[in-house]
This record gives structure tokens, C-alpha cells and sequence, in this order.
């Protein structure tokens, strides 16, 4: 059976380099440094943030990320008037600021494409279908889907990839404030349990590991 990869921003528990190569697609996000294997970056699809001050950040020196010229696709996830939505009757909306929700990505297209790699975007449809599963799952306000639930989902609901075996990679389930974790991870558990997609344990980052990674310290162990 053909294989999807998607492999988050943590470090699997185990080696999964036999995985990676047998992967159709791999599946990588925003500006992650960690590699399965040290000399092994490869990459089909790019997965990068789209709204706010990190999307601009992110998509201002592309060409520095080290999966850009190895990927055929460019991936842009959020859909700016789903999260615009979701944030006017938010009671978090006033510790978030309204130009996050802003995409920024059609800034960058004409040099993606010129670049010679696809972009693609996931449809307000399909993100609203994950706002709501979200929903169904929480009783907490969350700001919205992380990057890397948003693409699982897309993937599983993607006619293209419906033969295909999902491995995820490298979750932990933790990260910025504004993402719902504790659904995500319940969710994709469900979605393992179901034979789905297959959720591969990771390493889960102490507090003060994740703190030094956000501010650029280096992690002696």
C-alpha cells in the first residue's frame, strides 16, 4: 500500500528513516529544523502558515527553509474567513489581534510558482469541518486547528489519498496556547484506534526544552 508521511514538529521516539523512504508523500511543516535522519530531508509537500505576523515571518525568506527546494508542493492551510469567523464570537478574541486571521500568502505566490512548485490551499469547507469537529470534541475556546491537525485531516478526507496508509510522525501535542491539544491529541487517538492513519509515539518536550527551542537557545542534554 502506498504511504503518506506527515511528520510534525517533535522528535519521533524511534528512528523512522525505513518509513521516510518509502513514503509517496512527505509531509512537513512551517520552518522545522528536526530530520528523521541527519542527512535525509526529503519532502514532497511543504506545509507553511498563512496568517498573521509567523506566516510573514515564514514566508519572507522561504528559499532559507531546508525542505523548500526539495518539495514540489507549497501547502497553505488556513482559510482567512474561516478563522476571521470563528474569531468574531471568540471570548479570546480581544488577547488575539485581528490581523493574525490576515493570509498573506498571495504576497509570495507568483514567486512560489515562478520557483516552479504548486500551491495549493485547503477550501474554506474543509476547515470549517475541522473547526467544527474541534468544537464537538472542547469545551474550552481555542483560537484554531494546529497546522499539523488541519493537514492530517485534509489528507484523510482527500479523495486522492483514499488508498493510501496515513503515518503521523513526530506530534506531541503541545505548543502555542491558542491551539486546541488535548482535542487534537483525543481526535487522532480515535482516528489510530479506528485504523485510519497510524499516530507513531514521539518524544514529548519538558517545558523548559520547548521555551529554549522558541527563543533559539541551543538544548544541551
Amino acid at each position: 500500500m502506498k504511504k503518506v508521511l506527515i511528520i510534525g514538529n517533535s522528535e519521533p521516539a524511534a528512528n523512522h528513516a525505513c518509513l521516510l523512504e518509502e513514503a509517496e508523500v512527505v509531509v512537513r511543516f512551517n520552518n522545522k529544523q528536526y530530520k528523521i535522519t541527519p542527512d535525509h530531508i526529503k519532502t514532497t509537500c511543504l506545509s507553511i502558515v498563512n496568517t498573521g505576523a509567523v506566516g510573514h515571518a515564514l514566508l519572507q525568506d522561504i528559499r532559507s527553509n531546508a525542505f523548500y527546494s526539495k518539495a514540489h508542493t507549497i501547502l497553505f492551510a488556513r482559510s482567512q474567513r474561516t478563522h476571521q469567523n470563528h474569531l468574531l464570537h471568540n471570548p479570546l478574541r480581544d488577547q488575539y489581534p485581528k490581523e493574525e486571521a490576515m493570509d498573506v500568502s498571495q504576497w509570495y505566490e507568483e514567486e512560489i510558482v515562478r520557483d516552479g512548485k504548486e500551491v495549493v490551499r485547503l477550501s474554506d469547507e474543509l476547515n470549517q469541518s475541522c473547526f467544527r469537529l474541534i468544537q464537538s470534541r472542547t469545551h474550552r475556546p481555542f483560537i484554531c486547528p494546529s497546522s499539523g491537525f488541519l493537514v492530517v485531516w485534509s489528507f484523510l478526507n482527500d479523495a486522492r489519498y483514499k488508498g493510501y496508509e496515513k503515518h503521523v510522525v513526530g506530534f506531541s501535542f503541545k505548543g502555542w496556547w491558542g491551539h486546541p491539544w488535548e482535542a487534537e491529541k483525543e481526535i487522532m487517538s480515535e482516528l489510530h484506534r479506528n485504523n485510519q492513519l497510524i499516530l507513531h509515539h514521539c518524544t514529548l518536550m519538558d517545558k523548559a526544552v520547548y521555551k529554549a527551542r522558541r527563543l533559539g537557545q541551543k538544548i544541551f542534554r
